[in-house]
Formats: structure tokens, sequence, C-alpha cells
């Protein structure tokens, strides 16, 4: 099981559901600080504590799949040694799961990290960064190395998780996205890159400092695909000279 389980686990692609409870983990200063994070979750906060001292350890979201193989190893061991089931039973309910992990090995789950990667290779990682859905752009956050935040412009605020309270749940249209990167650009003085799980329904060419860089599509979780834009921050105006009265 645990063989088969690792193999899974190696051609399996993360995604938003996992990456945002890593994300969660790494970026609160201490449990105490996750547990105020975790109160609009509907999630129990103990995998998030076991995540905690794996993100101090690496940056690697990795280390939570290798977690992951380990308790589930540990749990079928125990329900087969010791649970009252035949071994058809026990088979059925150890491998039962596998069948659903297996699906990743034909169409990925996410393209999160090929975007992440992509980012890299090309040096763009290092520009401000926007992202929408910021539960979607966040998976792709989680895979670059060194970096620990963008803009979301949901919430219109900068972070690493979702916090998924009441300003989150406004509807964030492509012109609210145009012009919350304008100010970004504005203020950072400088190119700014989109990470968007849609495309932008606008007609490019009446923005030219806008620019599709590439998409990723193809994952089998439809806001798992990723389209890249890059906003070209204009040139600052020089200083008019000034002179004085001779």
């Amino acid at each position: 099981y645990a063989l088969v389980l690792a193999f899974g686990l190696a051609h399996h692609e993360m995604w938003g559901d996992e990456l945002h409870a890593w994300l969660l983990a790494r970026d609160s200063a201490d449990p105490a600080d996750l547990l105020a994070n975790l109160k609009y979750e509907g999630h129990p906060a103990l995998w998030h504590l076991l995540l905690m001292p794996l993100t101090r350890l690496t940056a690697s979201p990795v280390a939570m799949q290798a977690l992951h193989l380990v308790i589930a190893s540990t749990t079928v061991f125990l329900v087969a040694r010791f649970g009252p089931f035949t071994r058809l039973q026990g088979a059925l309910f150890a491998f039962g799961y596998l069948r659903i992990l297996m699906f990743d090995l034909l169409l990925p789950m996410s393209l999160a990290k090929e975007t992440a990667e992509y980012l890299q290779t090309k040096q763009l990682d290092s520009l401000p960064m926007i992202g929408e859905s910021d539960y979607a752009a966040g998976s792709v956050l989680a895979f670059l190395k060194g970096r620990r935040s963008m803009h979301y412009a949901r919430g219109d605020r900068a972070g690493s998780f979702a916090r998924l309270d009441i300003v989150r749940g406004i509807p964030v249209t492509d012109a609210d996205l145009l012009s919350r990167t304008v100010a970004l650009a504005a203020r950072e003085g400088s190119p700014v890159v989109l990470v968007l799980n849609r495309p932008l329904d606008l007609p490019l060419e009446q923005y030219p400092e806008i620019h599709h860089v590439i998409s990723f599509t193809g994952a089998l979780i439809e806001a798992e695909n990723f389209h890249l834009y890059l906003h070209d921050a204009p040139a600052p105006v020089p200083a008019a000279p000034v002179f004085g009265n001779r």
C-alpha cells in the first residue's frame, strides 16, 4: 500500500485545497496566530498544526505529501493488523481511495506548479503580482521559492492564503482587476504580473499596456488552469527643467 501510495503522490499535482492549508501553516506566526487565521475555515486545526513544524524545516510543499504518506500508511497498517475485517475488506478499505488518486496520472488536478516554474524560468517571479482568484493564485505562490505574498484583487489586499471573510465575497470584475493592477503598477513603479485562473474578457487591443504571456490549460479542476498577463508600467514623465531668474 505504501509503495503504491508513494507512486501516486509522486505524480499528484497539489492544488488549492491542499496548498491553502500549507500557506496557512507557513505564514501564521505561531499556533495562536494560526488558530486566529482559521476562524473563517471549516476545517479543524489539527492538520494545520501538524504542518506548521514542517513549514519551518522546508519551503517545499512536498513535505506535506510525505506527512500524508506516513499517516495514511500507519492508518492502513493499524486497521489491517487490529481491525475485525477479512483480507478482502481490508484491501477494499486500503485501495478504495487510490483509484481516485490514479486519475491524476491521466490528467493533472492543477497546473499551479508548472505556472510557478514558468514564472521562475522567465525571471518574472520577482515582479509585483496580482492574483485572481486568491484561492487559485495561492497555489502558484506556494511553489514560488523565496516569495511569501502577492496582491489579491479579491479583497484588494496582499497576502498568501485566502482570507474567507465577508470582504472576499465581493465579486471582482475585469474592470476592478484592471484598476487594481494599474494602482499596483503605479505604487511599485514596475511592471505587474497578473496570475489569473480565467482569461481576461477584455479587448486587449484597446489596452496596449496589457500583454497575454501564456496560458496553462488542461487541468482536471477547471479553476486550476492559469493565464498569465503582464502589465507594463508607463515610463515616468521626466520633470520639466526649472530655470531660475537671471
